[in-house]
């Protein structure tokens, strides 16, 4: 289930809820798997390329993004900035081309073998409203189709 948030002010808010057949545990770790990640972003050509390139993401680990929109490769580092496994984690921007960029994973367990994960997902684009202009009209959509939550599910 997907929901736009429209907040006043200009970032783009996302949120991604996803029932995966799979404990909270197993559910946390995929999704905090570089590994997977890179897999997921194919249609942006995503790798990890400094810091962390493999593996789980761990409390405080960094990880250097590239990424290819409209044939521009970009960069971004993020950091996990909050880690309680297994029933939250967060990553957030700490340089690169967004003016704010953070992801915000819960996991709830639902009976023996199922999890809802939820995937809280803002970001907001340098340039004024033209930035606005292009998260609303051209990104969102390019950052729902690239979701983890869709690789998970």
């Amino acid at each position: 289930m997907y929901h736009y948030l429209v907040p006043l002010d200009r970032m783009i808010e996302l949120r991604i809820e996803t029932e995966v057949l799979a404990p909270c545990e197993r559910c946390f770790d995929l999704a905090r798997s570089v590994d997977l990640h890179v897999a997921s972003s194919h249609l942006i050509a995503g790798k990890a390329v400094a810091h962390r390139l493999s593996g789980l993401s761990e409390p405080g680990d960094m990880t250097t993004w590239s990424a290819r929109f409209f044939g521009v490769r970009f960069r971004l580092t993020t950091a996990i900035t909050h880690f309680d496994r297994p029933h939250s984690f967060s990553d957030v921007l700490c340089a690169g081309l967004f003016r704010h960029f953070a992801h915000v994973y819960t996991f709830e367990a639902r009976g023996d073998n199922r999890t809802v994960m939820t995937d809280n997902f803002s970001f907001e684009s340098p340039f004024g409203l033209l930035g606005a202009a292009f998260d609303a009209l051209i990104l969102r959509r390019r950052m729902l189709l690239s979701s983890r939550a869709k690789v998970l599910g």
